[in-house]
C-alpha cells in the first residue's frame, strides 16, 4: 500500500495548525526560493524521466524572475541534465532554454547583466560545457540545433575572448558553426552569421579558418539569396561579417581577391542603380545601408593601410570586372541620399588612388544628363559650394588629390586650365581653373584651404615651373598679376582666416620646394620677405599663431635649403641663413618646426589620407602635407644650422644614426637612464678629444704635403736644367745620364709620397666628419635620455601620489568596515539574546519552533556576514600593508633620482603603521 510522503505529512499538519490558530494559508505559501529548492532536489532524485522534465519546464519558468536562485542551485544539475538525458529532445530543449535564461543580458544597464556575466564565467570555466553544446549544435533536429545556437551566441557576447580560446581548442569547433550557414531553415542560419560575427572579432586565426572554410562563398550567397542590395538586415549582416573577415588581415584579403569574390560584387550595384534615364531610386533606408555596408566593404579591399601589392592587385581586379565605373554612376545617382554620397566618393578615391587605369576612366567620366561636365568638375564644383555638408566636401577633395596622385597626365590637364592659351578657341562653360581660383579668392576660409590643397596636389618638378607662368586680374581695371604674388596678397591681408593662412602656407611651401627658378621669383620681392621674416620672427601669444609661425618658419627654410645660388637676388643664402641664426635663434627656429610636427591637429591629419573632422575649423593640414613636411624637417633644420654641406647621398645618414641611437636608448630599462646619459657625456668628450687629434695630424699631414710640393717644384727644376743641359753636351757624356735618372727616381718618389699624403688627407678629413655625425648623434642621444629620465621622474610622482590616494580610499573603507563590524556584532549579540529567549518559552511547544527555528537561520546569516566582514577587514589591512611598502619604495626611488620627499609624509605613513598595529 502506496504511503503518503513525509512533505505531504507536514503540508497537512501546516494546513491543521493554521486553521486552528486561525492564520492565513496564503500567507505561508511556498516562495520562489523555496519552489527552486524543491525543484533542484526532485531533478536529483527523481527516477523518472517525465518528473525530471518537468521540473526542469518549471525551472525555465522561473529562471527569468529568480536567475540568481537558479542559476547558483541549478546550474550543474541543468549540465549534468544535458549528459544524462541527451537522448530526449525536450528535455535538452528545455535544460538549453533555462541556462540561456540564467547568462543572458539585455541592452541595459540593469544589474541583472552583471549576473548574466557572472554565471557566463562559471560555465565556461569549464571547456566541456562548451564542447556539450557543440555537439547539440551538430544535431539536425530543431528543437536541438536552435537553442544551443542561441546560446552559444549569449556565451560569445558575454564572455568573446574566453570563448574563441575554447572554441579553436574544441575539435572542429568552427567547422561545427560553419555547417550551419548551410542550414535550410532560415532563423537558424541567420542566427549563425551572428554567432560567427560576433566570434571573429579581433581573432585573425578565427578569420583564416572561417575565410578558408569556404565563408566568403557562403555569405555571397546569402546575400544573393535574400536580393542583393534590396534584401533585408540579413544582407547587412552577413557584408558586415566579411568586412570582419577582410579588416587587417591580409591572407584573408589576397584569398577574396585570387577567388574572384570581387566579380560577384558587380551584381550588387548594378541592381541599385537605375535603368532608364535620370530614373531617381526608391532610397529605402535598408537599402542605403546594404549599399553603404558593401561600399565600406571595398574600401577595405584598397585602404591605403594595406600592402602596396594587395592594393594595387584589387585595382586591377575592379577596373577589370567594371566596378570602377558602377562606382561613378553611383557616384552621380540622382536623389542620393548624403551620407550614402559621401561613402560612395570616399570609395571612389580609394580605387582610383595611384591607380593609371582607373584614373584615366575616371576623367574620361561625364556626369549622366550633362554631357558637358566631367567627373572632376563635379568634384570640384562640390568643394567651391559652400552650402554642401562638410563632409562631402571633404570627400570630394580627397576624391580630387586621389585622382591627382601619381598622375603626372592629370596634374598637367589641370595646370593647363590656368594657362593662357596660344590659340583662340571657344570658351567652355567652366574649366578646372576657374574653379580653383574661384575657390581661392573666395571669402569662405575653407574654400581658400581646400583650393590650396587642391592646387597643391597638381604640383610636380615639370608643373611647378609651369604654374609661374599663370597670370589673373581679380578686377577687369586691374592688370594681370602672377598667381604666385597673388598668393602672397592674400596671405599678407591683416584679416586673414587662420585657415586661408595655413593653406596658402602649405601651397606656398609645395610650390618653391626642389624648384630653383619658383625660389628665385619668391625672393625677388622684397616686401614679400620682409612680411614672411616678420612672421617667422614673430613672438606668438596663441596656438595659432604658432602655427603659423612654425610653418613661416618651414616656408623660410625651404628657400634656403633650395635656394639657387645666385648672388644676385636680394637675398643671398648667407643672408638667409643669418636671418634664421641671428633674428630667429637656431634653437627657436627647430623649437617652432617641432611644434608644427607635434601639434593634434598635424598629427590627427598624418594619420590616414581621408579627411576626418567634426567641424571646418578643425581642418588645417592634409595627409599629404604632413608627408612632405616629415621629408623636408631634417634637411630644413641642417640648411638653419649651417650643415647642409653633407652631400644629398648622406643626408639620411646622420638622421638614422641618431634616430637608432635614442631607440637605443628608450629601450634600456628605466634605471639605467642616468647610467645612459654619463656614457653619451663620456663618449662625446672622447670624441672630442680625437677630433683634436685628428685636427693636429691634419695640420701634420698638410705641412708634410705644402714641403712635397716644394720638392717635387724644385726637382722638376732641376731636371728641366738638367735636361737642357744634357742636350748641350755630348751624348756620351755618362755623368749627366746618371744625374737623369738620379733625379728621375727622386721624382718618382717625391710624385708617391704626394699620392699617399693626398689619400692620409682625404683619410682624415672623412674621419672628422664622420666623428662629427656621431657627435651629433650622441648629444641628441643624451637629450633624449635626460628627457626620459624627466618623464620617469614626473611618472613615479604621479604614482606616488596616486597610491596616496589609494592608500587614503582603503583607510576609509577600513574605518566604514569597522563600523560595520561592531554593528553586526551588536545585531548578533542581541538576536542571540533573543534566540536565548525564545529558546526558554518553546518547552515543546510546535507551534513555536518555526520561530525558533527562523530566528536560528537569521543568527547563523548574521554570523555568515558577520565572518564575511571580518575576512573582508583582514584582506583591506593586508591590502593597506601592501599600499604602504610599494609607498616607501616610490619615495625611496624619487629620492635616488634627487627628488626631495618631506619628512611630513614619512611621519604620516609612520603613524598610520602605528594605527594599524
Amino acid at each position: 500500500q502506496h504511503r503518503p510522503s513525509s512533505s505531504l505529512v507536514m503540508e497537512i499538519f501546516t494546513k491543521g495548525i493554521n486553521a486552528v490558530l486561525g492564520g492565513s494559508g496564503e500567507a505561508n505559501q511556498p516562495s520562489g526560493v523555496d519552489t527552486i529548492e524543491r525543484l533542484c532536489n526532485r531533478i536529483q532524485s527523481a527516477t523518472l524521466l517525465n518528473d525530471r522534465r518537468d521540473a526542469v519546464r518549471a525551472l525555465r519558468s522561473l529562471s527569468k524572475k529568480f536567475r540568481l536562485e537558479v542559476g547558483t542551485q541549478a546550474m550543474d544539475l541543468l549540465v549534468g541534465v544535458l549528459e544524462k538525458d541527451r537522448s530526449d529532445v525536450d528535455t535538452v530543449e528545455l535544460a538549453l532554454d533555462t541556462i540561456c535564461n540564467v547568462v543572458s543580458v539585455d541592452s541595459s544597464a540593469s544589474p541583472s547583466n552583471e549576473l548574466g556575466i557572472q554565471f557566463t564565467e562559471i560555465f565556461i570555466k569549464k571547456p566541456q560545457n562548451v564542447a556539450l553544446v557543440l555537439t547539440f549544435v551538430e544535431d539536425y533536429d530543431f528543437h536541438l540545433r536552435w537553442p544551443a545556437v542561441k546560446l552559444l551566441n549569449v556565451l560569445i557576447l558575454n564572455k568573446c575572448s574566453q570563448m574563441q580560446d575554447i572554441i579553436l581548442g574544441s575539435p572542429m569547433g568552427v567547422s561545427k558553426l560553419m555547417d550551419l550557414l548551410s542550414d535550410s531553415r532560415d532563423v537558424i542560419r541567420n542566427e549563425a552569421v551572428l554567432v560567427l560575427s560576433h566570434l571573429t572579432r579581433g581573432n585573425a586565426m578565427i578569420q583564416k579558418i572561417v575565410a578558408f572554410e569556404n565563408g566568403f562563398d557562403h555569405l555571397l550567397d546569402i546575400v544573393c539569396d535574400e536580393g542583393l542590395s534590396e534584401g533585408g538586415i540579413v544582407v547587412e549582416d552577413c557584408i558586415l561579417l566579411v568586412q570582419t573577415l577582410l579588416k587587417n588581415n591580409t591572407s584573408n584579403q589576397n584569398f577574396f581577391r585570387e577567388a574572384s569574390h570581387i566579380q560577384r560584387i558587380v551584381s550588387f550595384f548594378e541592381l541599385g542603380l537605375p535603368t532608364k534615364g535620370n530614373e531617381a531610386v526608391q532610397w529605402e533606408s535598408q537599402k542605403v545601408l546594404n549599399i553603404l555596408h558593401m561600399l565600406k566593404l571595398v574600401g577595405i579591399l584598397v585602404s591605403p593601410g594595406n600592402p602596396q601589392q594587395g592594393i594595387t592587385s584589387a585595382q586591377k581586379a575592379i577596373h577589370a570586372c567594371g566596378l570602377t565605373q558602377l562606382l561613378c554612376t553611383l557616384m552621380y545617382s540622382p536623389g542620393l541620399p548624403p551620407e550614402l554620397l559621401t561613402r560612395a566618393i570616399n570609395t571612389v578615391a580609394e580605387v582610383i588612388r595611384g591607380s593609371a587605369a582607373n584614373q584615366e576612366l575616371f576623367s574620361t567620366y561625364q556626369v549622366p544628363g550633362d554631357q558637358s561636365k566631367s567627373a572632376v568638375l563635379g568634384l570640384l564644383s562640390s568643394i567651391a559650394t559652400e552650402k554642401q555638408v562638410l563632409p562631402l566636401r571633404c570627400a570630394a577633395l580627397y576624391c580630387f588629390q586621389s585622382f591627382l596622385y601619381k598622375n603626372e597626365t592629370g596634374q598637367a590637364g589641370i595646370v593647363s586650365t590656368l594657362l593662357p592659351s596660344s590659340t583662340e578657341t571657344v570658351p567652355q562653360s567652366v574649366t578646372a581653373g576657374q574653379l580653383l581660383c574661384t575657390g581661392l579668392f573666395s571669402p569662405d576660409p575653407l574654400c581658400t584651404w581646400a583650393a590650396s590643397v587642391s592646387l597643391a596636389a597638381t604640383l610636380n618638378p615639370v608643373q611647378r615651373d609651369q604654374l609661374l607662368r599663370v597670370q589673373l586680374a581679380l578686377t577687369a581695371d586691374q592688370a594681370p598679376r602672377t598667381l604666385l604674388q597673388l598668393c602672397v596678397d592674400l596671405l599678407r591681408q591683416p584679416n586673414a582666416h587662420l585657415q586661408s593662412r595655413v593653406g596658402l602656407l602649405m601651397l606656398l611651401s609645395t610650390w618653391i620646394s626642389g624648384s630653383a627658378p619658383c625660389v628665385a621669383v619668391f625672393l625677388s620681392n622684397q616686401s614679400d620677405m620682409s612680411f614672411l621674416t616678420g612672421l617667422a620672427e614673430h613672438e606668438p601669444d596663441t596656438e595659432p599663431d604658432r602655427l603659423v609661425q612654425g610653418l613661416s618658419c618651414f616656408l623660410l627654410g625651404l628657400c634656403l635649403a633650395h635656394h639657387p645660388g645666385s648672388t644676385e637676388l636680394p637675398y643671398s643664402q648667407d643672408a638667409l641663413q643669418q636671418i634664421i641664426q641671428q633674428r630667429i635663434g637656431v634653437e627657436r627656429y627647430s623649437g617652432s618646426l617641432s611644434f608644427v610636427m607635434h601639434s593634434e591637429v598635424f598629427i590627427r591629419a598624418a594619420k590616414h589620407p581621408q579627411f576626418e573632422a567634426k567641424s571646418a575649423d578643425d581642418i588645417l593640414f592634409d595627409y599629404m602635407f604632413t608627408v612632405f613636411f616629415k621629408e623636408q624637417f631634417e634637411i630644413v633644420n641642417k640648411a638653419a644650422s649651417n650643415q647642409l654641406s653633407v652631400p644629398s647621398s648622406q643626408r639620411s645618414s646622420s638622421p638614422s644614426a641618431t634616430a637608432n641611437g635614442v631607440a637605443a636608448a628608450a629601450a634600456a630599462p628605466v634605471e639605467n637612464h642616468e647610467s645612459i646619459v654619463t656614457s653619451y657625456k663620456d663618449l662625446i668628450r672622447n670624441q672630442d678629444e680625437k677630433i683634436v687629434q685628428l685636427n693636429a695630424d691634419l695640420e701634420s699631414v698638410k705641412a708634410q704635403l705644402r714641403e712635397s710640393l716644394a720638392a717635387k717644384k724644385e726637382l722638376e727644376t732641376s731636371a728641366s736644367q738638367t735636361a737642357d743641359e744634357e742636350a748641350e753636351v755630348e751624348p756620351d757624356n755618362s755623368a749627366a745620364v746618371a744625374t737623369e735618372s738620379k733625379l728621375r727616381v727622386e721624382l718618382d718618389e717625391s710624385l708617391a709620397l704626394n699620392a699617399s699624403l693626398q689619400d692620409r688627407l682625404k683619410q682624415q678629413r672623412d674621419a672628422i666628419q664622420r666623428l662629427e655625425r656621431e657627435v651629433d648623434a650622441s648629444r641628441r642621444a643624451e637629450e633624449s635620455a635626460r628627457e626620459n629620465a624627466e618623464q620617469l621622474k614626473l611618472k613615479l610622482g604621479a604614482d606616488e601620489q596616486e597610491l596616496t590616494r589609494e592608500s587614503d580610499d582603503l583607510k576609509q573603507k577600513l574605518c566604514l568596515a569597522e563600523k560595520d563590524k561592531a554593528e553586526l556584532k551588536r545585531e548578533r549579540d542581541d538576536l542571540v539574546q533573543k534566540l536565548n529567549n525564545v529558546s526558554s518559552q518553546t518547552d515543546g511547544l510546535e507551534a513555536r519552533g518555526g520561530e525558533s527555528r527562523k530566528l536560528q537561520a537569521e543568527y547563523d546569516e548574521l554570523k555568515t556576514k558577520s565572518e564575511t566582514i571580518e575576512k573582508e577587514i583582514d584582506d583591506l589591512l593586508v591590502l593597506l600593508t601592501d599600499n604602504t611598502e610599494q609607498n616607501k619604495k616610490m619615495k625611496a626611488r624619487l629620492r635616488e633620482l634627487g627628488q626631495e620627499v618631506s619628512d611630513d609624509e614619512d611621519d604620516d605613513e609612520e603613524e598610520d603603521e602605528e594605527d594599524e598595529n
